[in-house]
């Protein structure tokens, strides 16, 4: 063996210190570096979270205490430095009251081990503030006491069990509970994705209804359980499957299940109404109330088109509407026959004897359209804004031998010929007077703009005043109708203005039979509107016994949550 020398050793143990100080100071440096990636996720996390909280009220900024109180609370630090900015459009406006975005930047000082001259840690988050919306867009369809309703209890009575008899129970009991009902809470949607989802789940009317009651908070549940499970309820909804679609215009990319709140009294008024879409009734003369023997020859069959719209939506950057609903809840379609000769006095006996007036009306009617343009979350949130633009939906309608479409809410309303009023009012020979007519109206308003205050805003009502009146009755008795009379004179024809055609009448006796067109013309349009004015009375009583007003379209606001924000960087 060879003796090692000290210089060898000496020699050895410097390359060793120098390894081992090399090792130590690459890893303080590896060490400052992680630190550094600490802070920078640290930073960005804090800066998140003051971002979402500010987009809660961001009518509150540009301060924003409450989300500077959430980020002390979370570790900002003294020597950092937390900016507020309020952004419309991507850009920075200090008008926090129109902006729904906002910019949180967190610069903090960065002082790592063994790093020398690092520079500050930034991050940046933009959050939006996206509160979730909940209303019903409806007419006063059901909500009365359908006990004295006949029109309403034959559309809806058990036709095959199908249908609800609503005189049997309390029904105003239901859609007036207090119940809130999460909609993703249901059972029956239990397995669904995303909230989006919602609107093809085909669902039984009654376990809907049933799932509801025992998924909802606050309110009497175990009374509403009690009124549901009566018979007249039961049976009848267990019969009715529908896709929540039927009853919900759903617009809510993004939401969590927590935000889909409704009232159980109005998704039941919604199901329950879908449970008689598409049924028809025919009121008796007896089932009129108001009509006198003298519209005998009046009839009317009226069908429900669709129920009440839930809508719910959330508000999202360049989203426009936020949420929007529509409902048509009516079609009917009237045959006015005869009338009795003794019961108009003279008018009757005319119409009856000389005109042999059969003309058919189609209508839509009742509902409306309403979209939420905007909401402003404030803090305290009675102080918040929900503007709505709301549009009756008052009536369509079509005065022809037929048409399309009435009782329909997709396609549109397509008239059909024009009524024939008479074949031979007075002959010359074998040449009739024919008087036909036809006219489409719609009854229509411009859109009203309503804005609601306060966390849960109220009913909003609209009424339009109409030009022609506020009732069916003065707006057909002054309808502008487009009477036609077609004369055959043998060889020729005349078109009831006094220019005949050539034939083997000669033009004396052309002249004779278009001055009587012409009169006839005039006599039609003269007695045609107190006939129509009768009719619209007719449909008005009808109409009001289904709790329709036509100038009036019912929104309800279920609630406003602006508990919501989404980070958008």
């Amino acid at each position: 063996m060879y003796p090692i020398l000290k210089k060898q050793q000496h020699g050895a143990v410097t390359v060793l210190t120098g390894f081992v100080l090399a090792v130590a100071v690459g890893a303080l440096g590896v060490l400052g570096v992680g630190q550094t990636v600490w802070m920078k996720q640290n930073s960005q996390a804090l800066a998140d979270m003051a971002a979402l909280t500010a987009a809660r009220q961001v009518s509150d900024g540009p301060d924003f205490t409450e989300a500077l109180n959430v980020a002390t609370a979370n570790g900002l630090q003294q020597e950092d430095t937390l900016v507020f900015e309020c952004l419309i459009d991507n850009q920075v406006t200090n008008d926090c009251t129109e902006a729904i975005t906002v910019r949180a930047t967190l610069t903090r000082p960065n002082n790592p081990y063994f790093l020398l001259n690092a520079a500050p840690i930034t991050a940046i988050a933009e959050a939006t503030t996206a509160p979730v919306v909940a209303g019903l867009v409806s007419t006063r369809l059901l909500e009365l006491n359908t006990g004295k309703s006949p029109v309403l209890d034959g559309i809806l009575t058990a036709a095959g069990g199908g249908a609800v008899v609503v005189s049997g129970v309390d029904y105003r009991a239901l859609v007036q509970s207090d119940v809130v009902v999460n909609l993703l809470d249901l059972d029956a949607a239990a397995n669904i994705a995303s909230p989006n989802e919602l609107a093809d789940v085909q669902v039984e009317a009654y376990e809907l209804l049933r799932d509801a009651i025992a998924k909802g908070r606050l309110g009497n549940q175990n009374a509403a359980l009690q009124l549901l499970n009566q018979d007249a309820l039961k049976v009848p909804l267990q019969n009715v499957d529908l896709q929540l679609g039927d009853i919900m215009d759903l617009d809510v990319d993004g939401a969590s299940s927590k935000f889909l709140n409704v009232n159980l009294g109005e998704l039941a008024h919604a199901v329950i109404l879908r449970s008689g879409q598409g049924k028809t009734v025919t009121p008796s003369s007896t089932s009129l109330l108001g009509i006198s023997s003298e519209l005998i020859g009046v009839s009317a069959d009226i069908t429900i088109l669709q129920p009440p719209k839930l809508f719910i939506g959330r508000k999202l950057p360049m989203k426009s509407p936020i949420a929007k609903g529509k409902t048509a809840q009516v079609g009917v379609n009237v045959t006015i026959g005869a009338l009795p000769a003794g019961g108009l006095g003279q008018m009757g006996g005319l119409l009856t004897n000389v005109l042999g007036i059969n003309i058919n009306l189609q209508m839509r009617a009742g509902g409306g359209e309403v979209e939420v343009e905007n909401v402003t979350c404030r803090l305290p949130r009675t102080e918040n804004d929900t503007t709505l633009k709301i549009k009756p939906v008052l009536a369509e309608v079509c005065i022809a031998q037929s048409s399309t479409g009435y009782n329909t809410v997709s396609d549109p309303l397509v008239c059909g010929a024009p009524a024939k009023l008479v074949d031979t009012m007075t002959k010359q020979g074998n040449n009739p007077i024919t008087v036909t007519l036809g006219a489409k109206v719609t009854m229509s308003s411009g859109n009203t703009t309503e804005v609601l205050e306060g966390a849960f805003p109220p009913v909003a009502h609209t009424t339009v005043p109409l030009s022609l009146g506020q009732s069916l009755e003065n707006f057909l008795e002054n309808v502008d109708i487009n009477s036609q009379v077609a004369v055959e004179t043998g060889g020729g024809g005349g078109n009831g203005n006094g220019n005949g055609g050539g034939g083997g009448l000669g033009g004396l006796l052309d002249g004779i039979i278009n001055g009587i067109a012409y009169n006839v013309l005039e006599s039609v349009k003269l007695l045609l509107g107190p006939v129509l004015g009768i009719v619209g009375y007719t449909l008005d009583n009808i109409l009001g016994q289904l709790g329709i007003n036509l100038n009036q379209v019912e929104v309800t606001m279920l609630g406003v949550d602006c508990s919501s924000s989404v980070l958008t960087r």
